[in-house]
């Protein structure tokens, strides 16, 4: 249920940042993983999302999914009620209204429906959605105040371990977060806590310089700030400029911001600064997840992991190569046997991304992942395939965990010159350079 939330939210988070909004998404953090009608769930919550965003001009949209009460047994099976919510600062539905909202979503005036424009259809298209899932839709809301959409869903459990494990020990002990919003403040330390992890707050940049002083002198320091990206007065950029200006020692912390929109535009400049990484907000419980495994936890570095890593022969000295994969410790994997080889990385996360930065870099060569959020692999590549040159030339080679008859096909009719499968074989990956290195 949270991996629907957050490709639904993924999908709307454009749209909202066209209107300036923020898109808030608070999950459910020991959430067992559960069985329903994906597409129907997708379907139900994307039209509340939509909806929040058209008849809200400012503010935010807050997605939330909670369980509700304990797991229960039902014809042999076991079940949770879920609380799914969307809340947002819009318009406002009149008392009188609430009674028909889910029949057809009639405005106080016409001058309201011309304005926002739609009529709302899909609230009445969720309310079946959810009735068909054996659940209900309800609503709460003031005029001038926003509204909350709440489905109450029962869902059947499959296994009672929670969907992200814990590590046995913490991964980091101290981390600083830097938002000018206090609800992302709010989550990210709920998330962090979940984790085990201990964190600090600051609302701007002034404050967060002041934090991570009183940390240094103290004598311990932040192992890693996580900071947002469009803050006013001071943004993300301009604090990590100052912080390693102020604080040039030798223990610098791992830096992570977070971007609503348009990250890939900046990355050149988290480059040359030394941010170690974007993360797109909405935070996904699953991508920080693995950003903190692939930087903090020791395991992922021993060398059982890739034992040939040592023996890699190196084949350039300069050039660049863009790898794009939205799993984190799949990017960490390749990019580390891409360096070693003597390459320089450019990690994007998703195909729109991609578009964004390809004016900004010369890559030789592209890992592509197929299936990605936002943009997948074979929608891209048929995008870059229509720039001028030199970028429709770049040899782009697909990444993918299919790996079944007819996917060399559909890659090569995308446009891809060839495919490796994950996981990948050292041999391939030197391989497949070896013979494109000679086309660039």
């Amino acid at each position: 249920m949270n991996g629907i939330a957050e490709e639904v939210v993924g999908e709307q988070k454009v749209v909202a940042g066209e209107k300036d909004l923020r898109v808030s998404l608070d999950l459910d953090k020991d959430l067992k993983p559960v069985i329903g009608d994906q597409s129907q769930m997708h379907r139900a919550l994307s039209n509340l999302v939509s909806n929040a965003i058209k008849f809200t001009k400012e503010g935010e949209i807050f997605v939330s999914i909670r369980r509700n009460g304990e797991m229960y047994w039902k014809d042999d099976k076991r079940f949770l009620n879920f609380l799914i919510q969307v809340k947002d600062t819009g318009i406002g539905i009149p008392k009188e209204k609430l009674q028909k909202i889910f029949e057809s979503f009639t405005q106080a005036d016409n001058s309201t429906t011309r304005k926002y424009g739609g009529t709302g259809l899909g609230l009445a298209i969720s309310k079946s959605l959810a009735e068909l899932m054996h659940g209900y839709l309800t609503v709460e809301s003031e005029p001038g105040k926003g509204s909350t959409f709440t489905f109450h869903l029962p869902l059947e459990v499959i296994n009672e371990q929670p969907e992200v494990l814990l590590p046995a020990k913490p991964m980091l002990t101290k981390v600083l977060v830097v938002d000018d919003n206090i609800t992302n403040l709010h989550l990210m330390q709920e998330i962090l806590g979940y984790f085990q992890i201990y964190s600090e707050t600051a609302s701007n940049g002034h404050n967060a310089l002041l934090k991570i002083s009183q940390a240094e002198e103290s004598g311990h320091p932040f192992d890693l700030i996580i900071t947002d990206h469009h803050m006013p007065g001071m943004d993300g950029i301009s604090l990590v400029k100052e912080i390693k200006h102020l604080f040039p020692g030798s223990n610098k912390p791992f830096i992570l911001m977070l971007s609503s929109l348009e990250k890939s535009m900046y990355q050149y400049e988290a480059d040359k600064y030394g941010i170690n990484k974007f993360i797109s907000k909405p935070v996904k419980l699953h991508e920080l997840n693995g950003t903190l495994l692939s930087l903090f936890e020791k395991n992922l570095q021993n060398d059982s992991l890739h034992p040939s890593f040592e023996v890699i022969e190196k084949i350039s000295q300069a050039a660049s190569i863009m790898v794009v994969d939205d799993d984190p410790i799949n990017m960490m994997l390749i990019s580390e046997v891409l360096r070693r080889m003597g390459f320089e990385v450019i990690q994007m996360h998703n195909g729109r991304e991609v578009l964004e930065a390809l004016p900004h870099y010369e890559p030789v060569l592209i890992f592509m992942d197929v299936n990605m959020p936002e943009m997948d692999g074979y929608t891209t590549t048929m995008h870059i395939r229509k720039l001028p040159e030199p970028q429709c030339n770049i040899p782009i080679i697909a990444l993918t965990a299919d790996a079944m008859k007819g996917d060399r096909e559909k890659c090569l009719e995308a446009g891809m010159n060839n495919y490796i499968s994950k996981p990948f074989k050292m041999q391939e990956i030197e391989t497949v350079l070896k013979e494109y290195m000679l086309l660039v």
